[in-house]
């Protein structure tokens, strides 16, 4: 009997072992199951990522590019996992392991660890808002809503539109032919203006804010400095609190999507933009000058008096001149480090510099106090552009980088020599000690068996 019930124990762990196996191997197989909103973070593979974004039940996704041994990758996770729990059905979280999927990340063009990326509507779109939990609901909750507001006047689209966006910063649209109809899609449709505004509103939902005026009247048109002959015909602006509106003028009443959408992404910034981490390189990335006001922003009267100069050389030149710039303040001493390399020191303040943001250029005088002093100045060649600190330091890097990476693989057995031969010198065997021998069967290991994985992550880690 002992026997007996011995062999059955042993067909019941086999029986449990076999069922097990194969739940794993059919779990492996299934692959991506779609069709269920997801609450927690996916990891996805190139297996699996082309049904996981074309996934009706997650229709937007935010894709996390990373490598096990990135430290930044590290941090970023639970921040993931938390939003993640509060975004279900409004947005997908998945990870990519790109040390697993190398050719797959190539293919997204990842730059660099952890890199985000968004996809919607089959478009993938690079992430370069905030990576806070709160930042990444906040973009969730505007990415699932309709990418087109409705307003009933213009003082409601400053309040409650533009004031949504850090910059401050709204696009308005009107057509006569929206007031023959209640419904939004209606509305949308009812004209060429609203049917190309509703197409780049949708292609840039994660960057801008966007909505329709329902109604016009000789007092809306007033406030945007509007006559009744241009709002007969529709009109598209910008608006933003306390500065008048810029109207976008296309050269064909039948303008494209691409002149519209060129319009947005140059104009999505407030007339005079409070500089830092968060939009300097967005703002420097399309192609003007930057005239940047440099004061202390704890002395107020300083710093509001920097922003008017700003703003007063803005709206009152010529707009063929004025154009040619972006205009922002940076608090010179809370960015005290960032400034030093345009030789801005702290007790110097306030400054006015241009900057040529592509080339990390400048302009810089301090004999001229004002910006119309200083843009004239530059204009007549009495101010000589200069290279900041920091692009000279990278510019070195990267030539010492191009010269030992252009002669691989000689370099890189120069180095292992040099290597070996420090080794050899400073850590030669000692007469004394003799190391012991490995098994037969042991694994062989060396030192420099992690280096590739040490140099990626100091290459790519960010």
């Amino acid at each position: 009997p002992s026997s007996i019930v011995l062999c059955s124990s042993m067909m019941i762990s086999w029986i449990k072992v076999a069922f097990l196996s194969l739940t794993a191997i059919a779990i492996t197989h299934a692959g991506y199951i779609s069709g269920t909103p997801h609450s927690s973070v996916v990891a996805l593979d190139k297996d699996t990522i082309t049904e996981a974004l074309k996934d009706p039940a997650n229709s937007i996704w935010l894709l996390k590019f990373y490598a096990p041994w990135c430290g930044h990758c590290k941090k970023l996770a639970p921040i993931l996992e938390k939003a993640a729990t509060r975004l279900e059905g409004k947005l997908a979280i998945g990870t990519i392991d790109c040390t697993v999927e190398n050719r797959l990340c190539n293919s997204y063009g990842v730059p660099a660890y952890p890199t985000l990326k968004f996809v919607r509507d089959g478009e993938v779109h690079d992430y370069t808002l905030g990576r806070t939990e709160d930042d990444i609901v906040k973009f969730a909750f505007k990415m699932s809503a309709p990418a087109v507001a409705k307003v009933d006047s213009y003082e409601q689209a400053l309040n409650d539109i533009a004031s949504k966006n850090d910059e401050g910063v709204a696009f308005l649209a009107y057509h006569p032919a929206l007031e023959e109809h209640e419904k939004i899609r209606d509305q949308l449709q009812s004209n060429h203006i609203t049917q190309v505004f509703t197409q780049v509103a949708r292609k840039l939902q994660h960057l801008a804010h966007f909505a329709i005026l329902q109604k016009s009247d000789d007092v809306v048109l007033t406030e945007l400095g509007m006559d009744a002959e241009t709002a007969k015909n529709g009109f598209i602006v910008k608006i933003e609190k306390d500065r008048p509106p810029m109207l976008f003028k296309p050269t064909e009443s039948d303008f494209t999507a691409i002149q519209l959408l060129d319009f947005v992404k140059e104009n999505n910034f407030a007339l005079v933009a409070e500089l830092g981490p968060r939009n300097f390189k967005n703002i420097g990335g399309h192609g003007r000058h930057i005239v940047v006001g440099i004061a202390d922003a704890s002395d107020e009267s300083q710093f509001n008096a920097v922003k008017k100069d700003l703003a007063t050389f803005a709206t009152t030149e010529p707009s063929d001149l004025a154009s040619k710039y972006y205009y922002g303040t940076v608090n010179g001493k809370k960015w005290a480090k960032f400034v030093s390399q345009f030789e801005v020191e702290v007790d110097e303040l306030p400054q006015v510099i241009v900057i040529d943001f592509p080339t990390k250029k400048y302009w810089r005088d301090p004999a001229y106090k004002t910006v119309k002093e200083l843009i004239t100045a530059i204009g007549e060649g009495k101010v000589e552009m200069k290279q900041s600190k920091r692009a000279k330091r990278d510019n070195i890097l990267r030539m010492v980088g191009d010269v030992y990476f252009g002669n691989m693989p000689w370099t890189g057995l120069a180095t292992i020599c040099t290597i070996i031969i420090v080794i050899l010198l400073f850590a030669g065997p000692d007469e004394e000690w003799h190391p012991p021998q490995p098994e037969v069967n042991a694994p062989a290991t060396s030192p420099s068996e992690d280096a590739p994985e040490q140099a990626q992550e100091r290459k790519k880690d960010q």
